[in-house]
């Protein structure tokens, strides 16, 4: 075999006979200094200044026997492994050191091993169909302001366009299951043809639907999930072809899904829905396009692209805007099923993925920092050694394999940390974030942490490896390093760049915390903690119509309002912070074929604003005696009358829904109510007398309860249910508290991240401020000695040691200012009431840093003032 190959095979066989290969080797060097040797003495030498001449013509025998091994790959890995056992024996006598360098790698390397192992389920891996790439989702948005929503029924079926295979689509729904055991309302979907074949999936027992089961006259069927096929009917293999009954209609089971199956609503929600339905929306629903409904995705066909597919949507958006006038306002959007069910927690986890690797990268600084003080402690040895022949190169080496044996083993405590850290994750990130629950620590997050360690292994072994070769021997044994202070210069500027990255995490942390701040004191208009809202899906088997619907929760509210501890009790289609229901009016006054002014309306109770605690401003509130028989009367707030009537008198005026709905006369204002929580502003609203059904008939399905007693009245209502309707159970049940917490879990979220990661920036960041500081005063100890002998006051002292450390913590501030700015750019889309260019934020980050630089010094500049000049003067 010759070439390459050949070499390294002649090396390994060397290496495997290595000892007698050396003891040729010394043979060989003995018998050259003996023929040297005695080539002296014919000349006439005496033998001892024969034998010295000859070694000193043939050279350093130890440089030679390194030389002779060097060539052999694997005698370099015998001189690694022995500075690796040296440098376990000095770090072992530095336990300190050691302690605060390996707390440091493991916490910075399993943070960013966490944070990339949900970056990765999040944003790379494949979501869990087939070929997913090819998976897209269909969104309707508002030409004028980008706002986006759901598709109408109409729309998506004129969206067949042909780089779609198949299109899907489904909406969120709940259904009441009674029968044998407990009633209970399970989470389900209603789904549209065409939405397994999407997928390219189908249940794992029985069939998928077919185009007969979304006919509203054909049999009622569905398709459970395996959780619930286990949990409820004990995974009996007989359940395909018997029916439950949901929502007071028998359904015949016709599948049960896979365990591993999950959908793109199973995903979005990060729970399994319970049951999937056929969606059999009544004909004129399908006809109408103003009905945004559905949730639509599909799939791209064979070497169909992205890119064509948004064309000829677009293309068919203005084919539709020119036909339909519901069709003006809105358009159609097409982009990739992961960007859609991410969303903003994509930009959120990249944020703190970011923030963590600066922490890390603070650090490795600190890090590297201690290693060249512990090096520079050595430097006059190094020298000595040197200058005695050896070769820098085994000098650097003695440095880095400190560094890799450091950060060797910091790596694998962050990898044995990380879990650990992923599941503090998972707990503190809002409720729901989607994909989060796949991630888990597998190969590629440990592949992550080694290459993370290598990273580190660079950034804390470079520094004290270009130490040793900086300075000739010469020069080092030549000055005493007390009086010398090397390293100043390198500290001054880890110092700088630690105060930099920290300035911009705080800047960031401070301006999210100050934003959710502002949104959290922001009114909402309405009583949170003291309102408790559960929700009674009631179904058309047993109350076919609004009639009857009203007369239940009319009955219901005076029972729940009687019981011990309720101050009052109401009910309405949705509460604040728990959705709503657009809709278009038009004013008396108008042009009737004018575009409708869009607010948001509901059916309420005549209780519902004292419940919720909203004065009435103006006229009067809802009363019982606005019913069916009564004249049509409305409630609106105060951005209705501002937006919509230029803020002139409302009360008397009328309005309605379309133009052959009755007209509604207003009789009263109430406050602004911020129903879409505290980051949207008020929308107009209009409020109908759930008794007038025929006005908005929409189905009443939520109860509220104003008491301190709170979830502890749950039995109680749950009770007075099952007194009216045995098989009704209770669904979404919450405090407004509890609703509103959801609404800014996102924000709070990603301002407790970035400023908790700030916080250990700045903690790491003082920590090099308080050992560069400490570093250079042990240094200067002769000289301030000689100061302080001088008559130099050590108050003087203290000051230029502070004056210092300032300095280097001021410009680290400089420097971190456009790296500030930069990451403030990135936060705008999350910030509320602030600029990126917030210079409060700027202000309160550098006093943050400034004050803590100032403290972090003073301990040493204290132990300078106190320095004894005497005893300075005896050690120099």
């Amino acid at each position: 075999m010759s070439g390459p190959w050949a070499g390294w095979r002649a090396r390994l066989r060397v290496y495997l006979q290595r000892d007698r290969v050396r003891a040729e080797h010394e043979e060989e060097l003995r018998f050259h200094l003996e023929m040297q040797a005695e080539q002296h003495e014919r000349s006439g030498l005496p033998p001892d200044a024969a034998r010295r001449a000859a070694r000193l013509a043939f050279g350093n025998p130890e440089a030679l026997r390194e030389a002779s091994t060097d060539a052999l790959v694997f005698a370099r890995l015998e001189d690694w492994g022995r500075d690796l056992r040296l440098a376990g024996r000095r770090l072992r006598r530095a336990p300190v050191f050691c302690l605060v360098a390996l707390s440091t790698l493991a916490l910075g390397v399993g943070a960013n091993t966490a944070l990339f192992a949900a970056l990765d389920a999040m944003l790379f891996r494949p979501l869990p169909w087939s070929q997913s790439e090819a998976l897209v989702s269909l969104d309707e948005v508002r030409r004028a302001t980008g706002e986006s929503m759901a598709v109408s029924p109409a729309n998506l079926r004129d969206w067949q366009v042909p780089a779609f295979e198949a299109v899907g689509a489904w909406a969120a729904d709940h259904f009441d299951l009674a029968g044998a055991g407990e009633p209970e309302t399970l989470a389900g979907q209603v789904v549209g043809p065409g939405y397994f074949e999407v997928l390219r999936a189908r249940p794992a027992r029985g069939r998928a639907f077919v185009a007969a089961d979304f006919d509203p006259t054909g049999p009622a069927v569905v398709i459970v999930s395996d959780g619930l096929w286990r949990r409820r009917f004990g995974a009996d293999p007989g359940l395909v072809g018997h029916q439950i009954r949901l929502g007071g209609q028998l359904h015949e089971v016709i599948g049960i899904l896979a365990p591993d199956l999950r959908t793109p609503g199973d995903l979005r929600r990060a729970r399994a829905f319970d049951v999937h339905l056929p969606a059999r929306l009544p004909r004129d629903m399908m006809e109408r396009r103003s009905e945004h409904l559905l949730d639509a995705f599909a799939r791209l066909a064979p070497g169909a692209t992205l890119d064509q597919a948004r064309a000829q949507l677009d293309a068919a958006s203005t084919r539709l805007a020119a036909q339909f006038p519901e069709n003006r306002e809105v358009r159609s959007v097409a982009l990739p099923l992961r960007d859609a069910l991410v969303g903003d927690a994509r930009g959120v986890m990249l944020l703190l993925q970011v923030a963590a690797g600066a922490v890390l990268l603070i650090g490795c600084s600190n890090i590297s920092g201690l290693m060249v003080v512990r090096g520079l402690a050595r430097a006059r040895e190094l020298a000595l050694r040197s200058a005695l022949g050896a070769r820098r190169g085994a000098l650097v080496r003695e440095s880095l394999a400190e560094a890799l044996l450091l950060t060797a083993a910091g790596s694998a405590l962050g990898a044995a940390l990380a879990p650990a850290l992923l599941g503090l994750l998972r707990g503190a990130a809002p409720a729901g974030t989607p994909l989060l629950g796949a991630a888990t620590i597998d190969a590629r997050a440990l592949l992550a942490a080694a290459m993370l360690g290598a990273f580190c292994a660079l950034a804390t072994g470079l520094l004290p490896a270009l130490r040793v070769l900086r300075h000739a021997p010469a020069d080092v044994l030549r000055v005493d390093d007390r009086r010398a202070v090397p390293g100043r210069s390198w500290g001054a500027r880890l110092v700088a760049a630690q105060a930099a990255i920290a300035l911009a995490l705080l800047s960031g942390g401070v301006l999210l915390v100050r934003s959710l701040a502002a949104v959290e004191a922001v009114p909402l208009g309405y009583d949170t903690a003291r309102v408790l809202c559960v929700t009674i899906d009631l179904p058309a088997s047993r109350y076919p119509d609004a009639r009857r619907r009203l007369e239940f929760f009319a009955t219901l509210q005076q029972r729940v309002a009687a019981l011990p501890g309720v101050e009052g009790a109401g009910f309405a289609n949705r509460f604040p912070l728990r959705g709503g229901w657009g809709t278009g009016v038009f004013v008396d006054g108008m042009p009737e074929r004018s575009r409708p002014r869009e607010a948001d309306a509901q059916a309420v109770s005549p209780s519902y604003f004292e419940t919720l605690g909203v004065p009435v401003l103006a006229g009067r509130g809802l009363l019982p005696t606005d019913d069916g028989l009564g004249e049509p009367v409305v409630v609106v707030n105060e951005a209705f009358v501002r937006e919509h009537l230029a803020g002139r008198d409302p009360l008397g005026r009328r309005l309605r829904r379309h133009s052959e709905a009755p007209w509604t006369r207003i009789v009263g204002v109430v406050r602004d109510l911020r129903r879409d929580g505290p980051g949207l502003p008020a929308a107009p609203q209009v409020y109908y007398s759930a008794a007038q059904t025929a006005l908005y008939p929409v189905r009443l399905s939520e109860l509220a309860v104003r008491s301190a007693e709170g979830q502890s009245l749950v039995a109680a209502i749950q009770r007075e249910v099952w007194a009216l309707d045995p098989q009704q159970p209770l669904n979404r049940i919450a405090t407004l508290a509890e609703a509103l917490d959801r609404d800014l879990a996102p924000r709070r979220f990603s301002a407790r991240g970035l400023a908790g990661l700030a916080l250990v920036a700045l903690f790491l960041a003082l920590l090099g401020v308080y050992g560069t500081a400490a570093y250079a005063v042990s240094r200067r100890v002769p000289e301030l000695g000689v100061r302080l002998a001088l008559g130099a006051e050590p108050r003087r002292l203290a000051r230029l040691v502070l004056s210092e450390s300032g300095r280097q913590v001021l410009v680290g501030a400089g420097l971190g200012l456009p790296l500030a700015l930069l990451l403030a750019r990135t936060l705008e889309a999350q910030l509320v009431g602030l600029t990126p260019l917030d210079l409060p934020s700027l202000a309160v980050a550098a006093a943050l840093l400034v004050a803590g630089g100032t403290l972090a010094a003073l301990p040493t500049a204290r132990r300078a003032a106190r320095t004894d000049p005497a005893t300075a003067l005896r050690a120099d």
